[in-house]
């Protein structure tokens, strides 16, 4: 039977639902995930994978696939199945090396993921998935990852050889009033056109009715290509500190301000810098973690089930 999970509980609150409900879900969960825990749970009666002396069972692989295609996965069943049992391969080193997992790591990622509500928590086959996911890349970052490096000469290079990936386009920064009257609307547009920027904010915080009035009507930086058209008409030919005249949606009538605009431009090396280590460090460690599972392959004993895979019901 597969080790079980060891979880150390730290006396912080949820930030959404009480400490006391969550330690009871996990509880539950851990009772299903031990062997040990529960003396009332029946194992499945089939392995698809052996690793050593460690078994993976037909459950573990129905959720591993359910999840998977819930999450909009569109790898045929052969390349899911090659990933389980690459997952498996971690789960078995996180096991053999005692990688733990809090409910602080379990809490983030579930609130990361937009999983909180009572159901989500009640879910013992997500919260298992969301374990089994944290304790193998837990596992990686341990072992695999301090060795890759970027350096400074690396990304200078990757920004020299691929340009056009940095060229930044034009951007204009917006703020928004949304009233539900066309002739209120038409009002406002003629008040502030000539106003500075500070009075249309106030108008905003006094009038508007989206829900970027907690902003002062700040909607944000767009580019071409990222607003609905009938917006994208009126804000695109806006010069800085221009107002729109008022565009109808099925919410209202929208009064656009163009705060700023940023011409199209190449991006300089500090801008992107970040990104570009972040995109090398990335290729570098999947790599890595792909030279690693061909090795560890050669010296695991692992054996696959095809036969009980291939009668499981889909």
């Amino acid at each position: 039977v597969s080790p079980c999970l060891r979880v150390s509980l730290s006396p912080c609150p949820l930030a959404l639902h009480s400490r006391l409900f969550f330690f009871l879900i996990l509880s539950v969960l851990f009772a299903t995930a031990c062997g040990s825990s529960s003396t009332s749970e029946k194992k499945p009666d089939k392995w698809v994978v052996k690793i050593e002396d460690y078994p993976i069972y037909l459950s573990d692989w129905k959720r591993y696939r359910s999840m998977k295609t819930k999450s909009g996965e569109t790898l045929d069943e052969k390349q899911l199945f090659d990933l389980f049992v690459e997952q498996q391969i971690f789960l078995y080193l996180a096991n053999r090396d005692h990688v733990e997992v809090d409910d602080e790591d379990v809490r983030e990622n579930l609130i990361r993921l937009g999983l909180t509500s009572p159901e989500d928590l009640k879910n013992q086959e997500l919260l298992r998935s969301v374990l089994d996911e944290l304790r193998a890349q837990k596992w990686i970052k341990a072992n695999i990852s301090p060795a890759v490096h970027v350096s400074a000469e690396e990304a200078e290079s990757y920004y020299r050889q691929n340009p056009v990936e940095f060229v930044q386009p034009e951007t204009v920064h917006v703020r928004e009033i949304l009233v539900k009257d066309p002739v209120f609307a038409e009002k406002l547009h003629r008040q502030l056109q000539k106003q500075p920027i500070e009075e249309f904010m106030q108008a905003a915080r006094k009038y508007s009715q989206a829900a970027s009035v907690s902003n002062d009507g700040d909607l944000g930086v767009f580019h071409k290509g990222e607003l609905p058209e009938p917006f994208e008409r009126a804000i695109l030919r806006l010069r800085p500190g221009e107002i729109s005249k008022p565009v109808k949606s099925d919410l209202g009538y929208h009064l656009f301000l163009a705060e700023e605009r940023v011409r199209a431009h190449q991006q300089r090396f500090f801008e992107v810098k970040d990104q570009i280590f972040e995109k090398i460090l990335a290729d570098k460690e999947s790599n890595a973690i792909r030279s690693y599972l061909d090795d560890i392959k050669n010296k695991l004993k692992i054996r696959v089930y095809p036969e009980n895979v291939s009668g499981d019901e889909k």
